[in-house]
């Protein structure tokens, strides 16, 4: 009686957990590669540098730097509404790019409650500049112990991603 019972438990088991992945939707992922790169080759032919490293040599402490960037995220009911954006880019790619006085910025669009979200997406480059420009403002000629962080974070549950950079900029002697 034991046997059989296990036995039936066994089967109604197996048969659930088959009906369950049967019945269950299923998407395809494709493969993804991102290369995230800082390119600082442009600031070293200037004679500045950034290191994710301490400065072993003499310098004189300018300050510490962090800096969040979150991009700005812009609500349209529908496509149709999107008058501010030019030449918008398929539904598949989910990419639309507006032109502004300071020049192309690109955003993601995410469909939330019936409506359009658009999502800055932030150039890594575009961080790097304003920060050499800041620094070097103040009289640094390197960023010594770089650190650049990328944060999850939801606003109205639309996700977004913070970029942070830290560094020590210094002058060095």
């Amino acid at each position: 009686m034991k046997s059989i019972l296990r036995s039936n438990l066994l089967i109604t088991t197996i048969t659930v957990m088959l009906l369950a992945v049967g019945c269950s939707s299923f998407t395809e992922m494709e493969g993804t590669e991102i290369l995230n790169l800082y390119d600082f080759s442009k600031y070293s032919k200037e004679g500045f540098l950034f290191t994710p490293y301490s400065y072993a040599g003499e310098y004189e402490s300018i300050g510490i730097y962090e800096y969040e960037f979150t991009p700005d995220i812009k609500l349209y009911s529908s496509i149709s509404d999107k008058q501010d954006f030019a030449n918008y880019v398929s539904a598949p790619s989910k990419i639309a790019k507006i032109k502004t006085e300071e020049g192309t910025k690109y955003y993601l669009r995410e469909q939330v409650n019936f409506k359009y979200v658009y999502v800055g997406i932030l150039d890594i480059n575009d961080v790097i500049e304003k920060v050499y420009n800041e620094a070097k403002a103040h009289g640094a000629d390197a960023f010594a112990n770089v650190v650049v962080e990328r944060e999850p974070r939801t606003h109205s549950g639309v996700p977004y991603v913070v970029t942070i950079f830290k560094g020590f900029a210094i002058k060095r002697k």
